[in-house]
């Protein structure tokens, strides 16, 4: 039997699928564009979110997939940009 000060080992939570960055601040309003891209996202595997820079799109896109990330089976992914953005130049093989 178990004391008041020993406790049981409570299982670990699920481990949340894909790759999305964690969210380091909060973010208020816009549901209704969050909803918009649930609903795109339920009819299309890629969206795309256009407007000038500074808008929020990132951020906004990063909220959309937190919000639907329990419907895909494989969970959400994040692209990963580092490849594209080195100032290294690309060589051609031989």
């Amino acid at each position: 039997m178990l004391t008041e000060t020993e406790r049981e080992p409570q299982p670990a939570p699920p481990a949340a699928l894909g790759n999305l960055p964690a969210r380091l601040t909060s973010f208020v309003g816009r549901e209704a564009d969050i909803a918009a891209i649930g609903a795109d996202l339920a009819a299309a595997r890629l969206v795309t979110l256009l407007g000038p820079g500074g808008a929020g799109k990132t951020r906004l896109s990063q909220e959309a997939a937190e919000a639907v990330r329990h419907t895909a089976r494989d969970g959400c992914g994040w692209p990963n940009w580092r490849p594209w953005t080195t100032r290294t130049p690309y060589r051609r093989p031989c």
